[in-house]
Formats: C-alpha cells, structure tokens, sequence
C-alpha cells in the first residue's frame, strides 16, 4: 500500500493511501432511485435499546454482498459479530441478534421498532444513521510522490456547507482554486491555473490524508497530502497529586482507584471500579503512559464509546483483543506491547472518525476509519464530545501521566 509520511509526536508517521469506496459512500451510491430492494437500509446505524432510565447503547451495520443484505452488530457488552442476512423492504427492516428478533420502521436517517425475545417480551429500541460530517477546512501541504521537495505544495481550504474555496501555493506563487467539488463525500476535484495552463486536481479522502492524481492520467503526477492540524494548550488529566479531574462512573462508595507514589492505580477490580474524566472531548491527541500486571485487561475508552485495548498481550500474534487494538474493531499492524510490570506508552489522535494509535513508538493503527462504538460504551452518540473513560472492573492497572491536547477551535 502506498502511503504519506506526516509527523506525529514527534514519531513519523506512515499514512495509507485510498484505495476503495468507503462504506459511507458505499451506502450514499446504493441509495439512488432503481437501487435494489432494502437499500435504504444499507449503512451504520447507532442504536438505543429500551427506556430511560434502562436505555442502553447497540450497535448495526447493514451492507449488500452478493445482492444480500447482511448486518454486523454490538450488543451493549463484548465485540462486533456478523449476524447474517438483513430483511428489508419498502420502509421495513428485520433481522435476529442477541437470540431476539427485531423489527423497525425507517424513516429517513431514523429507524423506530421493537425487539422480541423467545418468551415473546418486547423491549423498545431506536437506531440513528452514522452520517460523518466532512470538514476539509484547513491548511494542506501536498508533496509529489518519489520526488523530494523543499517547499510543498500548500493547499489552503475553507469549507462552509456545501460551499469550498481555495488556494493554492507553489515555488512562492498562489492561486486560487475554481469549480471545487466533493464527488460522495469521498472525493475533492478542483481546478487552479498553472505554468503550462490550467491543471486538473483530483484527490480521494481519508480524514487528514488527500491522496491526489493533477493533470492527466498518462502525463500527469500524484501528490500525497496532509492536513496541518492545530492543537489547543495541554491539559493534565492526571497531575501525578491527585485525582482532581476524575470520577467514578457509578457508585463513588465502591472506588478503588488511588494516588500512590505518583501513580494513579487502581486498587481492586469489580463492582464501580470504572472512572471517567469531569471534561469531554471530541477531537484530541492523547498521550498515555501505563503499566499492567501479568494477565492484565483494561481499556481506554475515547469520548466514552471507543475502546482503545489495555491488555498484557506481550509477545503474542497482533489481534483486535490485543494492547493498543480498538477492541474488536482495528487489529494493530504490530505488536508492540512490553512484558507485563513495564511501563508502556500511548499516543492516540482521534480526529472526527479516524484514529491514529502509536504504541511504545511504533505506528499500529495508522489514520483508519472507526466505523462505531465498541462494547461497553456510555452511549451511542458517538460524535458527540465525550469523557476519557478508564476500565477498572477487570483488576488493576496503574497511570503515571495522562495528557490531552483537545483541537484547537477554528480562528
């Protein structure tokens, strides 16, 4: 796979190059007039199973392979799993998880229904469609591929809407852009005068990456860009004194975490030993440094829904259960955990819904797509800011610094 180099925590950092559709796009194209029967079904769906104060988070993917609907799905606990085929037809969806059946009624980006178990008891239950917001707002230096260049390409977006405008700069020289436009939320083109008359830009989107072919395909080249991203003040969400910025997240009588020698710990497993910070967050750098005993398990859980793997998994194959993986979700390229008694750390950029994840400093989720929560999330809002959440009801783990770098707001 190709792919751009950026710079990240001081760590360089190899970002991969779009090579297909993404399933948003996927699921935007397959609902086009004359598309096949249960399209609109197609797509990421955030659920909410039951009644306040019981309501808890789900979790549907829906995708058309070999002209069969079929679903993955997240119960409130555990990992994703396929279901097998999705029913859907007119406005109608059906499918079977969690030994229930479960029937809705779409209506746009909303699907309203009930879930029935064998004994025939019905519980309430509600999805929303995962629909990414796409921002290319900022500034973007693009680099040709193999060719070393002092001074990059500087792309300079504003994107308000459905409206973009745009310059670019070369060898000292700006332009501005003209006919830009987003083609499925998926791909940029646009047009800028150049040396030999006007040049062709068109670039696939992979969060901060643009992967771009100017010109013709036969004479022209590809460019690798990034977007430059802007971080507000840190804030230490353990000073290494006190647990100040923190709470538990049920019971406060049943809390095991305390500040010893320096190092936030947790004492005990079970019961409310999960904490959660006071802050929220949505997008963010993150740096972590930890410690797990043998057999460790915990977890680090970004805006409260997203579990990044805290696990004594040394020496081990790279899996999705493994230290550093988005449980059940992203496998690392590598495995990079320490032996267990170590100090480990965590370098996280969680930017819209694309993660980055460097682990005692090597790249092992490399700017990938999250397509949803993960098991023991707060909730399934997933794109609304949310705390930092540290597992504890598994035994216990220790923090010795915990900073986070929130995206500074746009001027």
């Amino acid at each position: 796979m190709k792919a751009s180099i950026i710079l990240t925590h001081s760590v360089l950092v190899a970002l991969p190059v779009v090579t297909s559709l993404s399933p948003l796009a996927a699921q935007q194209a397959a609902t086009k007039p004359g598309m096949p029967v249960g399209s609109v079904a197609i797509g990421r769906w955030n659920l909410t199973v039951g009644d306040p104060p019981h309501a808890g988070p789900s979790w549907l993917g829906v995708e058309m392979k070999e002209g069969k609907l079929v679903g993955e799905f997240l119960g409130g606990a555990g990992g994703v799993h396929p279901i097998g085929e999705v029913k859907a037809e007119g406005d109608k969806i059906e499918f079977r998880a969690q030994d229930c059946n479960w029937t809705g009624t779409i209506a746009g980006d909303k699907i309203t229904g009930t879930r029935a178990n064998e004994k025939g008891e019905k519980t309430n239950w509600v999805g929303q469609r995962a629909v990414y917001k796409l921002d290319l707002s900022g500034k973007w230096l693009l680099k040709r591929s193999g060719v070393p260049v002092a001074h990059p390409i500087v792309l300079e977006l504003d994107h308000k809407g459905d409206t973009i405008t745009g310059k670019l700069t070369e060898e000292g020289k700006t332009v501005e852009i003209a006919k830009p436009r987003i083609t499925r939320n998926i791909f940029l083109s646009f047009t800028a005068p150049g040396s030999s008359g006007t040049q062709s830009y068109n670039a696939s989107i992979l969060g901060d990456v643009l992967n771009f072919t100017v010109g013709r395909q036969q004479w022209g080249y590809l460019a690798l860009g990034h977007r430059q991203r802007e971080w507000a003040e840190p804030i230490e969400l353990f000073n290494g004194k006190d647990l100040d910025n923190w709470k538990p997240l049920d019971d406060p009588k049943n809390f095991h975490w305390k500040v010893i020698d320096g190092v936030m710990t947790n004492t005990g497993g079970g019961g409310s030993a999960n904490i959660v910070s006071k802050q929220e967050f949505r997008d963010f750098k993150l740096h972590l440094e930890f410690k797990v005993p043998r057999g460790g398990n915990s977890g680090v859980y970004l805006r409260g829904r997203h579990e990044i793997q805290i696990a004594d998994s040394f020496g081990g194959p790279p899996d999705w259960g493994g230290c550093g993986a988005l449980y059940s979700r992203i496998a690392p390229n590598v495995n990079a955990c320490k032996k267990h008694d170590e100090w480990q750390t965590l370098d996280l950029v969680f930017v819209g819904n694309y993660l980055t994840v460097i682990h005692n400093g090597q790249v092992i989720i490399n700017n990938e797509e999250v397509r949803g929560i993960t098991g023991g999330a707060l909730d399934s809002r997933e794109s609304e800011p949310g705390p930092i959440y540290l597992q504890g009801d598994h035994g216990a783990i220790s923090y010795r610094k915990i900073t986070i770098w929130p995206l500074a707001e746009k001027k």
